[in-house]
């Protein structure tokens, strides 16, 4: 049985009135001896660095009935900041996102500076002291007997490492909450909760996601203060900032790394050149038209790019590249992967889009044998595709302001995926159109599906009355830059809503919204091209 059926069957009331009888000694024995997995790799850093893993306990079915019973009792009685986003209900890693996103969208839109400390806790679910646990429930206002059952399950906790076949000796473990246990992620941000409540500035300029912490500020002498302040606060009660992997991002236009991609990449702005493009004289490459400040192209075998003429944007855009904080000194980045989602210095989401799409293929890849399985239907491949793959290329991609590169990248990318599934050959992709493809896998075209998961989730916005929505409404003021400014997140919904005929849809009303939504989906659908352009972007010809 499983445990929430156990936990239906046995009724809250019984339940709780079992702990109130019982409090701690009852449990102790139960929860004397876990198994240890020393596996548990955190999907991030080097892989060969036993740092980067961590221990995940296994504990009996009963045992997380119970832990889910006093989850829902401390939930009652204990308020969540809204600047938490991590393990609270109705709030989410694409809420942080957004948040972040939205800061960096209007400061840059007004030609401001911002400054972002992504703050990392070193080991923090396994170094948080037993002592200020209970510390924070009662700070928070949670009964008495309630810390005491908590405690109970805590008492003379004992693990026993699993490798191979065998067991290692039993060892005490005094400090920390259990990995994998399911009232430990809550009794973590309750500590947050009640540690941070004296000085904490509140979102958004303050954004947690359970131990990821981003501080925001407008000047860097602001962003280092409050850093300081988090610093000590949380060393007072036993956790460790971890200076190593605590970064520092200057926001600003032009302020990020440009690097090179494509066979030939511009010698102004890195990115791959096309037919539309002229050669450098002095350091051999070739430049875009745009980059190139020509109002039209010749043959002109003295061209100088503005590289060349030293009136070009620095490569690395970085004002500088550390920044004293206390004893330490921290790196300034020109990128940071904040929650799955990467974020530039300069703002966007080229960095993003490319990203996704690298994480898409890793997918892709680790997924061919059932992808080109003959013993599955197309159907269920493209099931698969649309469950593992496209989810991990969209991640977040509801808080982006994509431009046309940025929707041709996914969209090339994703097609080349999909004609992989199907065994189109290199000689037939010409005369394979792509429509055809996705009807026999099954699947919508991404550009339908951006704009519906941007659709969603901007009535979800409208409807909110939280920090999404005051991120959202916020007006900055200041001077704009030169040029044609970018378009804004709420602009490319605007138009969404526009090409879809939802302008008149309130998105307040949420069953209405979504269904609307739904109905100019499937007409969307149903049209000639699917909602975007039916041929493929072909790959820039070498040289």
């Amino acid at each position: 049985m499983k445990p929430g059926e156990l936990q239906k069957a046995a009724g809250l009331p019984a339940a709780v009135k079992f702990q109130r009888d019982n409090q701690k000694n009852a449990l102790q024995e139960k929860t004397s001896t876990a198994i240890l997995l020393p596996e548990n790799y955190k999907g991030k850093g080097d892989a060969l660095d036993r740092g980067n893993y961590r221990g995940l306990k296994l504990t009996e079915q009963v045992m997380k009935v119970l832990e889910r019973i006093v989850d829902s009792l401390i939930r009652q009685v204990v308020s969540i900041d809204e600047s938490q986003f991590g393990f609270v209900p109705g709030r989410g890693t694409t809420d942080a996102i957004f948040v972040v996103r939205q800061l960096q969208e209007k400061y840059l839109a007004a030609n401001k500076r911002l400054y972002m400390a992504f703050v990392d806790l070193e080991k923090a679910f396994d170094r948080v002291p037993r002592k200020v646990i209970w510390w924070a429930l009662r700070k928070l206002g949670v009964e008495e007997w309630t810390v005491r059952l908590v405690q109970g399950m805590y008492a003379n906790a004992r693990s026993q490492v699993r490798v191979g076949d065998g067991y290692s000796e039993e060892f005490e473990v005094k400090v920390g909450v259990h990995q994998g246990s399911v009232l430990s992620p809550l009794l973590f941000i309750v500590v947050l909760e009640a540690l941070s409540r004296e000085f904490r500035s509140g979102v958004p300029w303050e954004d947690l996601y359970a131990d990821d912490l981003v501080i925001i500020a407008e000047s860097l002498e602001e962003c280092v203060s409050r850093l300081l302040t988090w610093k000590e606060g949380m060393e007072e009660k036993g956790l460790r900032v971890n200076a190593r992997k605590t970064k520092i991002m200057i926001c600003g236009n032009n302020l990020d790394l440009l690097q090179n991609s494509g066979e030939f990449p511009c010698a102004v702005c890195c990115t791959g050149v096309g037919s539309n493009s002229i050669f450098c004289k002095g350091c051999k490459k070739w430049v875009h038209k745009k980059c190139s400040g020509l109002k039209r192209l010749t043959k002109d075998s003295d061209f100088k790019c503005s590289r060349c003429q030293g009136t070009a944007r620095p490569i690395d855009g970085r004002p500088q590249s550390e920044v004293q904080v206390g004893s330490d000194k921290l790196d300034v980045v020109a990128s940071f992967c904040y929650l799955g989602d990467m974020l530039s210095a300069a703002g966007g989401c080229d960095l993003a889009t490319t990203t996704r799409v690298k994480t898409a293929w890793k997918k892709f890849k680790e997924l061919l044998p059932v992808l080109l399985s003959r013993h599955l239907s197309y159907k269920t491949r493209g099931h698969v595709y649309s469950t593992c793959v496209r989810s991990a290329m969209l991640h977040a991609s509801e808080t982006w302001p994509l431009t046309k590169p940025n929707l041709q990248r996914l969209q090339r990318n994703d097609r080349a995926m999909i004609r992989q599934i199907c065994n189109v050959k290199p000689e037939d992709v010409a005369t394979t159109r792509s429509n055809e493809l996705l009807t026999l896998l099954g699947l919508e075209d991404l550009n339908l599906i951006l704009k519906e998961r941007r659709l969603r989730w901007y009535g979800h916005v409208e409807r909110s009355s939280g920090a999404i929505k005051t991120a959202l409404d916020m007006q900055v003021t200041g001077s704009r830059g030169k040029g044609r400014p970018r378009m804004t997140w709420k602009q490319v919904t605007e138009r969404d809503r526009k090409d879809w005929k939802l302008s008149t849809t309130d998105p307040h009303d949420r069953n209405t919204w979504r269904s609307g939504v739904r109905s100019a989906m499937r007409a969307a659908s149903q049209l000639p091209g699917r909602g975007s352009a039916d041929v493929d972007v072909a790959p820039v010809p070498a040289r």
